[in-house]
Order: C-alpha cells, then structure tokens, then sequence
C-alpha cells in the first residue's frame, strides 16, 4: 500500500467452481493512493485480483493481474 508492505487479517472465504474469493482486512491506512497486488499471479497466468477498497470517502473497485499487479486510487 502506498510502495510500503502492509500486514492483513484474513476474513474468510468463498468457493464457487473455479472461483476462490478471498476477504482480507487492512487497518489502520490513513490515505490510500496506491495498491500493488500479485496474489497468485507468479503460480497462474489467468489469475485475477479484484480488489475493492471501502472507506470513508466510498467504494473503490480494481482489478489486478500478472500483467498490472499495480494500480492508483482517486477520490
């Protein structure tokens, strides 16, 4: 997050077939402008992030993958 590794709690999950949604929880991030994401991407060419940022100023959505595992937010 913003070039700087972050810890996260895991929530829980999903299963569907050939969908995995995972829910993790990031805390204490005062301003988000950048996020970088390459869950699985090294083990799966296919592999999709999407990403969904819910704070105070609203609800962002990214998504991500082996070829953008970066992306910027603007409120």
């Amino acid at each position: 997050m913003n070039g700087k590794n972050v810890n996260y709690s895991f929530v829980g999950k999903e299963m569907e077939t050939g969908v995995v949604w995972s829910y993790l929880e990031i805390n204490s991030i005062s301003k988000l402008n950048e996020i970088e994401c390459e869950l699985l991407a090294e083990a799966l060419d296919s592999q999709s992030n999407i990403i969904q940022i819910n704070n105070r100023e609203g609800i962002k959505n990214l998504l991500l993958s082996k070829q953008k595992t970066i992306d910027y937010i603007i409120y």
